[in-house]
């Protein structure tokens, strides 16, 4: 197996993390081996829920060995789990704030589902929300910033199934609106009439 290939491994091993390439590199439990320059990596840990995002930095690899990042991020990733802060979990200073809300879609669409829950049939259990959105909204625009969102995208988005699959393309037009001004209630600087204009271009 090439460097290139096990660095694109889910789980990392101890020779490559020695020699690593340029790229993110992931392992367990929301652990990144962050490689700027070939050789040289650091450590970074990112967990969410219900859409907000921690992010702690362990040090750099040519220090923290593989093992030892792996039982942080474990600790860290139970403790989230647990519901407490992952820092203190790690015997770190808890942030002034609380980490900021992430406007990354798919994690908008997390928040907007779990507020959803106690109005959905079985807490929304069978995926009758979600579904349209993780087969057609997800896969495709996920990691975009909502900010970002506008008419010709969500235009490009529903295009091939607008006429051929004109219900599907409604409920991920109408949830993806929900999701949209949801994340504009939270402080998002969103465009507002980008679903009107992306309707009359389809």
């Amino acid at each position: 197996m090439s460097k290139k290939q096990e660095g694109n491994n889910k789980k990392l091993t101890v020779d490559f993390v020695k020699d690593p390439v340029v790229g993110r590199h992931t392992d367990l439990n929301g652990l990144t081996l962050v490689c700027k320059e070939k050789g040289r990596g650091s450590w970074s840990w990112r967990g969410r829920k219900y859409g907000t995002v921690h992010e702690i930095g362990f040090g750099s690899s040519s220090k923290v060995l593989l093992k030892e990042a792996r039982l942080k991020a474990a600790r860290a990733y139970q403790a989230l789990e647990d519901g407490q802060d992952p820092r203190v979990a790690l015997g770190k200073k808890p942030k002034g704030q609380k980490s900021k809300l992430s406007w990354i879609l798919s994690d908008v669409i997390e928040r907007k589902f779990e507020s959803l829950k106690p109005t959905l049939k079985g807490e929304g259990r069978a995926g009758r929300w979600l579904s349209p959105l993780e087969g057609h909204v997800i896969p495709k625009i996920g990691t975009m910033d909502v900010r970002d969102i506008d008419a010709l995208v969500i235009e490009e988005l529903l295009r091939p199934i607008w006429h051929t699959n004109a219900s599907i393309a409604q409920k991920c037009l109408q949830r993806l609106v929900m999701c949209m001004i949801y994340a504009a209630d939270q402080g998002a600087l969103i465009d507002e009439n980008a679903a009107a204009r992306a309707k009359r271009l389809l």
